[in-house]
Parts: structure tokens; C-alpha cells; sequence
């Protein structure tokens, strides 16, 4: 699922955070680790393991602030698991304990963030409930079949490995009420906005599996810690397995409000939660496919036939998987016919020499103060090529990600009139005045700009400007000193 990004080069902060999510987790498999005694004396040792979390967990919220969130509940997880595992409290001490201990990590974090996030603005208005829209079971099974195959025996086998105890009835209320709480919780948004009663046996249905893993998950955890001490790999990836399917769960039901409306609606919610989900099930699932395969060397029997029967299934989907990386990678590159090359401006060469040559001119002779007017267009397309591969500053790139981004086009309004007016105007003084505006001292023309504001207002740029690069499809002015 994310190969698509890497094969784009993408450098959103959904794909730069991975390996910091990689090294939190290490860093808190390490923490679950720790002799208890060494983790609660007062000492050095201790002190930096909190801090050394909360640098982390800061860092990973100022990279991309939903891995704040998530990330703080994979630590109060484990957290809780550590006190549970060594002190024999009651429920309500435990999660006391916890929250004090998690708190203090978390507060570190957001301390040393704090100038980011004392000006941070974002687009998100509120969480609402799914109403229509959701995940097809196919759609559903492709991006995380594979995932499924391999954690969801290992979790059903650890939850079968467990025993009656006298907490069972406890441990059985925690964890049903944690798989199945979001669900209770969208039943409530959802009546309040008017929903249906009919939809409530449906979607129960459609989220049905993942509460039940998450419950089994939550319960096997518990019991793990209680009874079984010493395995805290088992415990540390069945609660990644119980964090990452609440991801996949959580926009079946819940979707983030922000720039997106309509059918695109859950867009960023599925988008940004999914890649979370991945990387923390990709973790869980190495330990998983390790304790199934070494589980199934001593079986016989019909156990064995079956197990034989989960790998063929597993190596089918594993090669599946594996075939759109390859082939995606040869299609998109067109290995076939073009030349490698780390230039990413390259293909223009062949394409359009005259706006290749032109870049190139700009970014030879241009300074820190420099400025450029170019065409405004739609986003994903060939507009604000120039500002984009110079870094020169222009007035307006891509509309559509400006108010993205911004969370409104206020930011941006009237810009792209403004620019117009510059290219049609036949009126130099009204030009000069926008241009000083905007601090630009060269206009660029190709065909992009003759195409979208015709060529009548070009002429006037040669009464109060300089040509300083022209060929036969470009021209690039220059103020006049």
C-alpha cells in the first residue's frame, strides 16, 4: 500500500514520519523490556527513558500531528502492560498509575514542540459519523488480506491458549468494551444527526470482525501479562494488532472533517489512518508469521494438514502482493525506454527544451529576492512548473492546494485574478502596480500563459521590461533596474 508513494517520491509527512514510527516502536519495545525496578527508582536511567519517549513521540507529532494521537495510545498500552505485568492492583489503580506515568511522556513531548504547535492551524473542524459511504469487504480485503492471514491465526491461537482465572469475568467486560466502544459511540453520533435504526444492524455487521479481534486481542494481552510474564513479545505485538485493526475499524465509523465533502468525505481519514495501520501491523505480522511458523513444527494430524494450508494460502496472497511493487515499478518507470537519471527535470529536455533551457536560466540568475509571474492553473498539472523547479516565489501555484492546505482560499483570494489582469491588461501603470504588489521582477511567457490569456496584454511587458531569456516559445522578462 505504500510503495505507491515511495515509486512517486512523495515527501508528505505520512511517508517522511515511517521511519520514526519505526524507532518509536523500537523504543518502546525496549521500555516494555526494562527491569521494573530499574524503570521506577529515581535515577538517571529512568529519567531519560521518559524523556527519550517524549522527544520521540514530540517529534513524530511535529512531523505529522495524527501520529500524535496514535502513537500516545500504543504508549499508554504499553505502559499499562508493564505496571500490570509486576504490580497486582485493582483496575481503577492501574489505569490511575498509567495515565501518570503516560502523561509525563506525553507532556515532555508536547513541551518541546510547543512553539510549533502554539502557531499551528489546521483544517480540521470535528469528527462526524460515517452516514453512507463505507469500505467494500473486497476493497476491505485487498489492502489488508495479507495482513489478516498472518495475525489473525496467531491472535486466535494465542486467545485459545488462555484459561479460565478468576479475572475472567473482569477481563472479559475490558475487553469487549474496548472492541466493541467505538461502534456504542457511532450509534450515538449517528441517532443524534438524525440516522436510521435500520442502519445500526448493518454497520454492526460490517465492523463486527474487527470489535471481535480487537476484544480477543485486548483479553489474550491481559492474560498474557497475568499469567505469563516473561512473554511480553506476544503481549507487545497482539496490542499492535489490536492498536492497527481499531485503525482500519475507526473510518468505517468515523471520518475527520476537513477540506474534503461529499464522496471524498473519508478520504484523508482512510488515507492517513491506513498508512498508521500499516507499518504497525507490518511489525505485528513479522512476530506473527515467527511464532506460527515455529508453532507448527510440532504439530500432526489434521493440525498439521491445516497448517499446511494457512502457508499455501499465505505464499499465494505474499506473491500477489509482491506483484504490484515489481510491476508497478517497471510500468511507471518505463525501464524500457529511458534513460536513468536523479535530474527530475530530465524528461523536459525532450518534451519542451524551451522551458528546460528556461528553468535552467532562471535558476543560474536568479537571487533570494528574486520573484515570478507565471500562468495559474489547475493542480496536478503542468502549472507553476517554474516556481515549483526554481523555488522562486510567485504569486499563486496550485488553487486546489492552497486551500488544502490552508483549511480556506482567503489566504489566496483574488490572487488569481489579480494574475490575470497582469497578462491582459494593456494598461502598463495598472501591471507595474500589481507586479510591485507581489515583489515579482520577471514575468515568464510560454504557452501556457498564451493559451489561458491570449497574447493582446504580452506586448505592453517590452515598454517597462527587459528581455533576458527568449526562444522560440518562451520569453522571460526583467524589470528594469
Amino acid at each position: 500500500f505504500p510503495f505507491f508513494s515511495f515509486l512517486l517520491g512523495d515527501l508528505h509527512p505520512h511517508v517522511m514520519s515511517l521511519p520514526f514510527v519505526v524507532l518509536f516502536l523500537s523504543i518502546l519495545w525496549n521500555f516494555l523490556r526494562m527491569p521494573m525496578h530499574i524503570w521506577r527508582e529515581k535515577n538517571l536511567l529512568s529519567y531519560s527513558t521518559i524523556f527519550i519517549i517524549g522527544l520521540c513521540l514530540g517529534g513524530l507529532g511535529f512531523n505529522n500531528m495524527w501520529d500524535l494521537p496514535v502513537f500516545s495510545l500504543i504508549l499508554f498500552g504499553v505502559v499499562v502492560i508493564k505496571i500490570y505485568s509486576y504490580i497486582g492492583i485493582s483496575f481503577w489503580e492501574l489505569g490511575r498509575m498509567s495515565l501518570a506515568y503516560g502523561s509525563a511522556a506525553i507532556g515532555i513531548g508536547i513541551i518541546l514542540i510547543l512553539p510549533y504547535l502554539l502557531t499551528f492551524n489546521s483544517q480540521v473542524s470535528g469528527i462526524s459519523p460515517v452516514t453512507e459511504v463505507v469500505s467494500r469487504p473486497l476493497h476491505l480485503f485487498i489492502i489488508w488480506g495479507l495482513f489478516l492471514i498472518i495475525i489473525v491465526p496467531f491472535v486466535v491461537n494465542s486467545f485459545g491458549s488462555t484459561t479460565v482465572n478468576k479475572d475472567w469475568i473482569k477481563m472479559s467486560f475490558v475487553s469487549l468494551s474496548i472492541g466493541f466502544s467505538p461502534y456504542i459511540i457511532w450509534v450515538f453520533l449517528y441517532l443524534s444527526q438524525g440516522g436510521m435504526f435500520s442502519e445500526l444492524i448493518s454497520r454492526l455487521f460490517h465492523v463486527f470482525p474487527f470489535a471481535l479481534l480487537i476484544s480477543m486481542s485486548v483479553y489474550s494481552v491481559m492474560w498474557i501479562v497475568q499469567e505469563k510474564k516473561e512473554h511480553f513479545g506476544n503481549a507487545y505485538a497482539i496490542t499492535l494488532v489490536a492498536i492497527g485493526t481499531l485503525l482500519i475499524m475507526g473510518p468505517e465509523l468515523f471520518y475527520v472533517n476537513d477540506s474534503f465533502g461529499g464522496a471524498w468525505e473519508r478520504m484523508n481519514t482512510v488515507f492517513k489512518l491506513y498508512y498508521q495501520a500499516w507499518i504497525i501491523l507490518a511489525v505485528a505480522a513479522g512476530f506473527s508469521l515467527y511464532y506460527m511458523v515455529k508453532l507448527t513444527g510440532g504439530l500432526l494430524g489434521w493440525k498439521l494438514v491445516l497448517s499446511k494450508i494457512w502457508v499455501l494460502v499465505f505464499m499465494i496472497m505474499f506473491l500477489c502482493s509482491s506483484y504490484y511493487s515489481l510491476a508497478a515499478t517497471f510500468t511507471k518507470g518505463e525501464f524500457s525506454n529511458s534513460k536513468f537519471s536523479l535530474d527530475g527535470l530530465a524528461f523536459l529536455k525532450v518534451s519542451n527544451s524551451s522551458e528546460y533551457m528556461a528553468i535552467k536560466y532562471m535558476l543560474e540568475n536568479s537571487n533570494t529576492q528574486s520573484g515570478i509571474l507565471e500562468a495559474v492553473g489547475n493542480d496536478y498539472t503542468d502549472f507553476s512548473r517554474i516556481s515549483g523547479s526554481t523555488g522562486i516565489p510567485t504569486v499563486l501555484g496550485w488553487p486546489g492546494h492552497q486551500s488544502q492546505w490552508r483549511g480556506s482560499g482567503i489566504a489566496s483570494e483574488n490572487r488569481e485574478q489579480d494574475v490575470a489582469t497582469i497578462y491582459r491588461t494593456l494598461d502598463v501603470e495598472k501591471a507595474k502596480e500589481l507586479l510591485s504588489k507581489y515583489d515579482l521582477d520577471h514575468v515568464y511567457v510560454g504557452s501556457r500563459e498564451k493559451n489561458l490569456y491570449g497574447s493582446i496584454g504580452i506586448e505592453k511587458f517590452s515598454k517597462f521590461m527587459n528581455i533576458v531569456f527568449q526562444d522560440d516559445q518562451v520569453t522571460i522578462y526583467k524589470m528594469s533596474e
